[in-house]
């Protein structure tokens, strides 16, 4: 696979960070606003109507009127026809005429509002009762759809794990194109396990297997009839996929395989029965080949008996740190704190304090074939136990209460257990564990669940059950408040958005107790204070903070700047307000 192939996905701009719960969140806001233009709409609906009704009576009154003039002088002068009835024909005709081009436009100032209301709150309707999700497309087909952006991510993650497995030929992958879609009953929302087998099951329905290529330059078929005495026939020696090489005979290198076997049989329990290799070693047909490639027996002993790699060492330089190493090399700080070390030829430690010309023996020599042994064994081991949490009215929120710690389960488990076969430093042969199979299972004990009891009770506020229902102080130096108090996290505060920067303020007066810093347990930059009214105030993920430990604050005095260091996925303060170990809800004490 190369090194560049990428498969990635973006959302359209509007459409990122939603999911089924922002689209309702963003309908109700709406509402909200629409209130306001509803009541607008409806005072301009009213003049219009009334202005309908005027321009009607306006526009009827004067006809009228003329034919009641023309009437009275008819009975006045019956000689004198001034008023025909052709004329009072054509004027009540105009009159019409225009009365109906008045009031259609009437008609349409008054139900062009209507329509519009009516729209809109089918559109404000139909956005907060449906459920919205992510659909993730790849060539125009719809492979799966999940709650949010993230899922499919960490999905992605998942996938990027086993990409080398298939051969794309230095390809990239079509980009994914995510977009919001509104689900009905029969759509399946996806976890993050599910959207990951979609997309290895898209991805192997697309790539084929990768494969060692075979070095077919060394073999040669000569057309019917032809004579080359530079062709022989020979045996392929392979190591599983790998060609090792060329050979006319290989019973020396059959009884090179056996010699190496024959120290393992001292290890207790092992049997030639048993014994095999880590890699498959096979002599296939011969096969037509130019002389040329055919080799001494012992050169492939050699090759079998031999190092695969070399191994790599790196001396530490001055500046170097452990992730510093680790990133050069394509390894984890892990994977370097176990490698073997030397200072001044004495086995040393890798850690945070390694010292300048401390040799580090990255990559060991890996022979090119290990003898392996099997076992089948017996072994007793734990079953984990769940936890279950019930949520009890009784207790306040933040209240925790253990009714049963949970027991582990144990299981007896039948497993064939590969061993490689280890030379330790006194020259002896051992077995260590690589893999293992499990063939059967008997549960001995079942594990007990623990059980938590949650409470779900909310203090009592206006009687003053605690201190401090009086109001606080804004912390934030404006901002707005991103996450409630509860809910289906068990939030423990208020988390206030607001800009990199933006000042910070005690809610109220007190003492600072702490001030954290780094990642201090998911907080980041913090600061405690323990108020003069009992509670206790605390301000995390600051970007900095400007007070000490010991420091008597007002209410409004300023003790930090606004940041997203700790567990923070964005610049905000996360405030908490404690009493008698509880948390209680910030906003009943805070007012913006």
């Amino acid at each position: 696979m190369n090194g560049n192939d990428r498969i990635g996905g973006s959302v359209p701009d509007g459409i990122k960070k939603k999911n089924a719960k922002g689209a309702k969140r963003s309908a109700a806001v709406f509402m909200t606003k629409l209130g306001a233009h509803a009541v607008h709409i409806s005072e301009h609906l009213i003049r219009r109507t009334g202005l309908a009704v005027k321009h009607t009576v306006k526009l009827f009154k004067p006809a009228h009127d003329e034919l009641l003039k023309a009437g009275r002088a008819a009975e006045k002068n019956t000689g004198v026809q001034n008023v025909t009835e052709n004329t009072k024909d054509k004027k009540i005709a105009d009159t019409s005429e225009k009365a109906k081009g008045k009031t259609a436009a009437a008609v349409f100032n008054i139900a062009f509002p209507l329509l519009s209301i009516a729209f809109l709150v089918y559109t404000v309707y139909s956005t907060y009762t449906h459920d919205y999700a992510v659909a993730v497309e790849l060539d125009g087909n719809e492979i799966g759809t999940v709650a949010s952006e993230n899922v499919y991510s960490n999905a992605h993650r998942e996938l990027a794990k086993i990409m080398d497995v298939y051969d794309t030929q230095g390809d990239c992958f079509q980009t994914a194109r995510l977009t919001l879609k509104r689900i009905s009953s029969n759509d399946k929302v996806m976890d993050e396990a599910l959207m990951a087998d979609s997309l290895k099951s898209y991805v192997a329905s697309v790539y084929p297997v990768y494969e060692e290529p075979v070095e077919e330059e060394l073999y040669y078929i000569p057309e019917e009839g032809e004579l080359d005495e530079n062709i022989v026939s020979a045996y392929m020696v392979r190591a599983d996929s790998q060609i090792v090489g060329f050979v006319y005979e290989y019973d020396q290198i059959e009884a090179a395989l056996e010699e190496l076997k024959k120290p393992c049989l001292a290890i207790e329990g092992v049997t030639e029965e048993n014994i095999s290799f880590d890699k498959n070693i096979t002599f296939e047909f011969q096969r037509e080949i130019h002389k040329m490639a055919v080799v001494d027996q012992q050169a492939i002993i050699n090759i079998i008996m031999g190092n695969e790699r070399e191994a790599e060492y790196y001396e530490v330089a001055p500046g170097d740190n452990l992730w510093a190493i680790a990133d050069a090399h394509g390894m984890t700080v892990e994977e370097i704190e176990k490698c073997v070390a030397t200072y001044n030829g004495k086995m040393v430690s890798v850690g945070d304090n390694i010292m300048i010309g401390t040799i580090i023996e990255l990559q060991s020599l890996a022979p090119f074939l290990t003898v392996e042994y099997s076992h089948e064994k017996e072994f007793e081991r734990e079953i984990e136990f769940e936890t279950v949490e019930k949520e009890d009215p009784e207790l306040f929120i933040g209240e925790k209460v253990v009714d049963s710690e949970g027991e582990y389960g144990t299981e007896m488990v039948t497993a064939d257990v590969t061993y490689q076969v280890v030379r330790n430093e006194d020259g002896t042969l051992s077995g260590k564990a690589v893999r293992r199979k499990i063939k059967g299972k008997e549960i001995i004990s079942q594990p007990k669940a623990r059980v938590i009891r949650i409470g779900t009770k909310e203090p009592d506020y206006a009687y003053g059950t605690y201190a401090g229902s009086g109001e606080y102080f804004w912390p934030v130096d404006g901002g707005y408040i991103s996450s409630h108090y509860g809910g289906d996290r068990n939030h423990k505060g208020l988390d206030i958005a607001a800009p990199y920067g933006t000042p910070i303020f005690a809610c109220a007066a007190g003492t600072v107790t702490d001030v954290g810093s780094g990642w201090n347990g998911g907080y980041g930059n913090c600061v405690v204070i323990q108020n003069d009214d009992g509670n206790i105030t605390l301000y995390a993920h600051q970007s900095q903070t400007s007070c000490e430990v010991g420091d008597v604050v007002e209410a409004g005095q300023l003790i930090g700047y606004v940041g997203s260091t700790g567990d923070s996925t964005g610049n905000h303060l996360h405030l908490e307000v404690r009493s008698n170990g509880l948390y209680l809800d910030p906003e009943k004490f805070v007012a913006q």
